[in-house]
């Protein structure tokens, strides 16, 4: 890909275990490293793809499981969500705090 934040299908393959190959785009260098959790190609070659993929690969008892899934362990949905959860319930709070106050006001 050209343009892309952080694509959706390198952290589901290396949430899966499976190492990745990628160009250098958006954020994916905070989760693909190179020989760690796959490669990332300087061009767009077919052969600089060609060539990462062989090294993949030939490193693929390394690269395969834990180190894979654990360059995408920040980007869980539990973790993702969990200061999202913690906005609403905070603001859910406040709501709560303010309305009992207003009801005490009118007794």
């Amino acid at each position: 890909s050209a343009y892309e934040g952080m694509p959706m299908c390198v952290l589901e393959a290396l949430g899966c275990g499976v190492p990745v190959v990628t160009t250098r785009v958006g954020e994916v260098a905070r989760v693909v490293h190179d020989g760690v959790s796959g490669y990332i190609v300087g061009d767009r070659s077919a052969e600089s793809f060609a060539d990462a993929a062989e090294r993949a690969l030939a490193a693929l008892p390394a690269m395969t499981g834990e180190a894979s899934v654990t360059a995408a362990s920040d980007y869980v949905p539990a973790r993702v969500l969990e200061p999202v959860f913690d906005n609403y319930r905070r603001i859910a709070s406040h709501g709560r705090q303010q309305s009992r106050h207003m009801k005490e006001g009118e007794a």
